[in-house]
């Protein structure tokens, strides 16, 4: 406010805002230069003495970043183990196809020189001949 109580003219607050941000840009720029050195300057030793500050701090968020990864990693290995051994125990070789045999579901046999997975249950039914079985490995051609 003003001697008299009225609020200072408008164009003087302009003048001492810009007067401020003047000021304070050249303060600014005064400083930068004091502190500003080419990054070719830095002799090996700073850089050493940087690096050697900041690994600390990266390690950490290098680690931070790569833990959810690394658990999950552990996770799905296990489940491969998990699945790897259920297949092993789920799948049975029976040789040669024999119909009087009963077949179930993951068993696998050799007819006509060809690899055939069961599919469904089955007595009787030929691989090849219906959806009971699938071909696995087709006989190759000399």
């Amino acid at each position: 406010m003003s001697t008299n109580g009225s609020a200072p003219a408008p164009d003087i607050v302009e003048q001492l805002h810009a007067n401020m941000q003047s000021a304070l840009a050249k303060t600014i720029a005064v400083e930068v230069q004091r502190h500003a050195r080419s990054l070719a300057d830095t002799t090996d030793e700073e850089w050493h003495a940087l690096a050697k500050a900041l690994a600390p701090f990266v390690r950490a968020r290098v680690a931070e970043a790569l833990a959810p990864l690394a658990k999950r990693i552990v996770e799905l290995e296990a489940k491969v183990i998990d699945l790897t051994g259920e297949l092993a125990k789920k799948v049975e070789y029976h040789r040669v196809w024999k119909a009087e045999v009963a077949y179930k579901p993951n068993n696998e046999v050799t007819f006509k020189g060809q690899l055939w997975f069961c599919e469904k249950p089955n007595s009787g039914a030929k691989p090849g001949t219906g959806n009971e079985w699938s071909l696995m490995h087709k006989r190759e051609r000399l």
